[in-house]
């Protein structure tokens, strides 16, 4: 019997949600991480691109089995509204090691 491990995943459904922040001027986006393993992942990051709008990388702490976390991910850029496409790239710095590293990337398009 080998020994369990996590398993990331992008856990959201669909366009992610979003807000702008008149501070900083650019759009903070709730990417929701989901440990669907059977240990414990250690801190990582994730990656979100917003396709011809920039990417950014944002820490994301540990999660437990079964639960799921929301990393803000912080893209400068122009409110973006209307259509567009993202990606997600969970445990991007491959620092988790995983059951399962095929399910690490989402590529979405959002219609409005």
């Amino acid at each position: 019997m080998s020994d369990p491990f996590p398993d990331l995943i992008y856990g959201g459904h669909g366009c992610p949600q979003r807000e702008w922040d008149g501070t900083r001027k650019g759009t903070v986006f709730l990417i929701p991480i989901k440990n669907q393993g059977e240990a414990w992942a250690v801190g990582s990051l994730t990656r979100l691109t917003i396709v011809g709008n920039g990417s950014a990388v944002e820490k994301t702490p540990r999660i437990a089995p079964g639960r799921t976390v929301v990393v803000k991910v912080f893209i400068p850029a122009p409110p973006i509204e209307g259509d567009f496409s993202y990606e997600v790239i969970v445990n991007a710095d491959g620092s988790v090691m995983e059951s399962n590293y095929t399910n690490n990337v989402v590529r979405e398009s959002c219609a409005h």
